[in-house]
C-alpha cells in the first residue's frame, strides 16, 4: 500500500495558521517593524531530522510563516499585545514580528508583575489568551477550539494547533516557537458507486481525557532543569469531543491505495479507554470506529508526532427501519436496525427526564445492540435474529428510576386472522402477544402475562410450574436481566402507588387484604385514573402494537372451533380455518400459576366496577375438554395475570 505522509511542521503550520509554498508572499500594510521599540522573531521548529520535516517522494517539504499570522506575545509582562508576521523572504521558517496597532486590543492576564523572559502564542486566540504566575511559574492561558476545520492540504483546520514560544530572559527577541499538540491521521475510502461525500467528523475521548476547552502550557520549560520544550495539559472540564468541520463535504476516495485523509489536532495523552470517531455523510449516514480494540494497547498522543491510524472503508451504519406510530410493543421478525418513537401511544412526551436507554431484560439468545436515544427516537440494533422478547427503557440515572418501559417482540410476522360472524366480524392476530409459535401445544405459543390495565408484561410460567410461584421455581429462570438497570422480577404483597407502575415495571403487585372493601387490585383505588386504564379508543397503557389494541367483549362474540385434542380457537373467514387459542392458564393475584396447559384466558379491555367500588374486569375464559364453560363475561380481580390477543382497530 502507498501512502502520501504530509510532512508534520507543514501540518503544524497549516494548523496554526501557517502555510506551506513556494511564492514569496507580499509584505502587509503597516508590516514594517515598530521604530521605537527593538524588533522580536519567531523562528519554526525544522530539525530535517526530526518527524517535523518528514520528506515524502517529491523532496523536502518546505514551510513558512503566513503574512495574516497573528501571534500574542507577552514582553515581560502580563499584557498581551496582539502582533504580526513579516516571513523572512530568504528563510521562510523565520519572521519578524510587528504591533498590530488597534487589533483586537489589549488583553491583560492577572496582576501587574513583571516576568524574567518574554513569552509568545501562535495562534492569537480572540476570545482569550492570558499569561498569569501560577505557584510562581508563569502559565500561558487559551482555549483549544471545539471545532477544527477541514483543510485540504494539511488535512486539518487553521487555528487548531497551538505553538508556544519562551525566551531565557527579557533582553532575548528571538522567539523559538515550539509545537504544544500531537495529531491523529484518518484515513478513509468507500467501494460505493455513488460518490460518498463527509459531512462531518468527530473525536471522542472514551474515557476523562479532555480534548478541547481551557488549556495551559508552563512557560518556564527553557530554564534549567526543565523539560525543554511545552507540556500543555487540560482543564478538568474540558471537553471529551472535537468536532472537523467538512464545509461542504469532503468527497471520499474510491482507492484503498490512496485514502482521503483527516487530521485531528489532540493534546498530548494516552487516552487509556480510547477513542471513537463518528463520520457522518450528506445524507445522514453515520459510522462509528472505535480504537483501541480491546485487546490492543493504549493511544498515545505525542507533541509534535501523527498517530497514523490505517486505511478504513467507510460502511455507515444501516438505514435504521422506522417501526411506526408510537406504542408500547414493537415487533421485529428479521436482523437489522430499528426505531421507535420515544413517546406515549397518544404522541405525547414521557414525564420525567431520562439520560440512559438500554435493555432491561430479555429471553435466551436475545441481544439487543447499540440502544442510543437520537433525535426523539430510540433505536436499537439486531444484529442475529432469535426468536423471543426483550425490554428497552429510559432510566433517570441520577435518579435511579425506570420512567418508561417498551417490550420488543421478536417472533415471525404474526398474521391477521379474520373471524366469522360477530357484531363487526373482528381481526385477531394469530398469536398472543410475546408468542413466537403458534401451535397450541407447544408452549411457545402461550405469550406473556399482564396485570389489568399495565402495559407492561410478566414473564409466563413454565411447564410443571403449577401453584409454585416463580421465586422458588427454577424453571422460570429463562430471562437474562441487565445488571445494570436490572430490578427483578418479583411479587409485591402491598398496594401500589400510582408512580411504582413505571418506576418497577417487572414488579407483580397485589394486596391480599381487603382496602375499604375492593378486592385484590393491584393499585389504590382512590388513584385516578384507575378504572379505564385499558379501553377502547386506545388508551396510553394499552401493550398492542402499533394499529391493534385490547379486544372488548363484544369482539370475542364470535365464532369458535374445537380440534380433535378439545383445542378450541377462532373460526376465521378464509375456508373457515382455525386460529388457535393456548391453554397457558394465568397467575393469581398472588402471583401462583394456575391451570397451565388446562385453561384459555384472555383479557378484555372492559373494566367492572360494583357500587360498593369492588375493581374487577371481564376476560375470554374457556376450559379445555369443557365446551360449556366457553364465555366472554368471566370476571376476575385485575390484580390477576393473563395473556393478550390483540385485534385489529378498523
Amino acid at each position: 500500500m502507498k501512502t502520501i505522509y504530509w510532512g508534520l511542521l507543514s501540518l503544524w503550520l497549516a494548523l496554526a495558521g501557517c502555510t506551506k509554498g513556494v511564492d514569496d508572499e507580499p509584505t502587509p500594510a503597516g508590516a514594517t517593524p515598530a521604530t521605537d521599540e527593538t524588533p522580536f522573531y519567531g523562528t519554526i521548529e525544522t530539525d530535517a531530522d526530526t518527524r517535523c520535516a518528514t520528506k515524502d517522494s517529491d523532496g523536502q517539504i518546505d514551510v513558512h510563516w503566513n503574512p495574516t499570522d497573528e501571534i500574542a506575545l507577552f514582553k515581560g509582562c502580563p499584557l498581551c499585545s496582539c502582533y504580526g508576521v513579516q516571513p523572512d523572504q530568504n528563510d521562510p521558517s523565520h519572521c519578524e514580528l510587528y504591533f498590530k496597532e488597534g487589533a483586537h486590543g489589549d488583553q491583560f492576564g492577572g496582576a501587574t508583575i513583571e516576568y524574567d523572559a518574554n513569552y509568545a502564542l501562535h495562534p492569537y486566540y480572540a476570545d482569550g489568551v492570558a499569561c498569569d504566575k501560577v505557584g510562581g511559574v508563569p502559565m500561558m492561558t487559551f482555549s483549544l477550539p471545539a471545532t477544527q476545520r477541514y483543510n485540504a492540504a494539511a488535512h486539518a483546520g487553521i487555528g487548531c494547533v497551538p505553538m508556544t514560544a519562551a525566551t531565557r530572559s527579557r533582553t532575548e527577541t528571538n522567539l523559538p516557537f515550539m509545537v504544544a499538540v500531537g495529531a491523529l491521521r484518518l484515513q478513509f475510502y468507500t467501494t460505493e458507486t455513488d460518490p460518498v461525500k463527509v459531512t462531518g467528523l468527530r473525536f471522542i475521548a472514551n474515557g476523562d481525557e479532555g480534548v478541547a476547552g481551557a488549556a495551559a502550557v508552563a512557560m518556564n520549560y527553557l530554564e534549567e532543569g526543565q523539560s525543554g520544550e511545552p507540556r500543555l495539559t487540560m482543564a478538568a472540564d474540558a471537553a471529551k469531543e472535537v468536532a472537523v468541520d467538512c464545509g461542504e463535504g469532503v468527497v471520499l476516495s474510491t482507492d484503498a491505495d490512496y485514502p482521503t485523509q483527516f487530521a485531528v489536532a489532540l493534546p498530548p495523552q494516552t487516552f487509556d479507554q480510547g477513542f471513537t470517531i463518528e463520520l457522518t455523510d450528506d445524507r445522514g449516514r453515520t459510522m462509528e470506529i472505535t480504537k483501541p480494540a480491546e485487546s490492543a494497547s493504549p493511544v498515545t498522543i505525542v507533541r509534535r508526532e501523527f498517530y497514523a491510524m490505517k486505511a478504513i472503508e467507510f460502511k455507515p451504519e444501516p438505514e435504521a427501519v422506522d417501526l411506526g406510530k408510537p406504542a408500547n410493543c414493537y415487533i421485529v421478525s428479521q436482523a437489522g436496525t430499528y426505531m421507535f418513537p420515544a413517546e406515549l401511544v397518544d404522541g405525547t412526551a414521557i414525564k420525567g427526564s431520562f439520560d440512559t436507554v438500554d435493555w432491561t431484560w430479555r429471553t435466551t439468545g436475545v441481544e439487543l445492540s447499540d440502544i442510543a436515544y437520537v433525535d426523539g427516537y430510540i433505536r436499537f440494533t439486531v444484529k442475529k435474529f432469535v426468536k423471543g422478547n426483550a425490554s428497552i427503557s429510559a432510566y433517570d440515572a441520577q435518579q435511579h428510576l425506570m420512567l418508561h418501559n417498551w417490550h420488543i417482540w421478536l417472533t415471525d410476522a404474526p398474521q391477521e386472522m379474520g373471524t366469522v360472524a360477530g357484531a363487526s366480524s373482528p381481526v385477531f392476530l394469530d398469536r398472543n402477544i410475546g408468542a413466537v409459535a403458534t401451535d397450541p401445544n407447544d408452549p411457545n405459543s402461550y405469550g406473556l402475562l399482564y396485570q389489568w390495565g399495565r402495559k407492561d408484561p410478566y414473564r409466563n410460567m413454565a411447564a410443571g410450574s403449577i401453584n409454585e410461584r416463580p421465586e422458588i421455581n427454577p424453571a422460570w429462570k429463562t430471562v437474562t436481566g441487565n445488571t445494570v438497570y436490572w430490578n427483578d422480577w418479583n411479587i409485591q404483597n402491598a398496594w401500589s402507588s400510582w408512580e411504582k407502575r413505571n418506576n418497577y415495571p417487572l414488579c407483580f403487585m397485589y394486596s391480599r387484604t381487603y382496602y375499604d372493601g375492593r378486592d385484590y387490585n393491584w393499585v389504590k383505588y382512590e388513584t385516578a385514573p384507575t378504572h379505564y386504564l385499558w379501553f377502547t379508543p386506545k388508551t396510553n397503557f394499552d401493550p398492542c402494537p402499533a394499529g391493534y389494541r385490547i379486544p372488548t367483549q363484544q369482539e370475542f362474540d364470535v365464532d369458535y372451533t374445537l380440534d380433535d385434542d378439545g383445542n378450541i380457537g377462532f373460526t376465521v373467514v378464509a375456508d373457515r380455518q382455525f386460529n388457535p387459542l393456548p391453554a397457558q392458564g394465568y397467575l393469581k393475584f398472588d402471583g401462583t400459576p394456575r391451570f397451565i396447559g388446562q385453561e384459555v384466558t384472555l383479557w378484555t379491555c372492559q373494566p367492572y366496577a360494583t357500587g360498593a367500588g369492588q375493581l374487577g374486569a371481564y376476560n375470554f375464559d374457556y376450559y379445555i375438554g369443557e365446551p360449556s364453560s366457553l364465555t366472554n363475561t368471566d370476571l376476575v380481580n385485575r390484580s390477576f395475570a393473563m395473556p393478550v390477543r390483540c385485534v385489529k382497530i378498523k
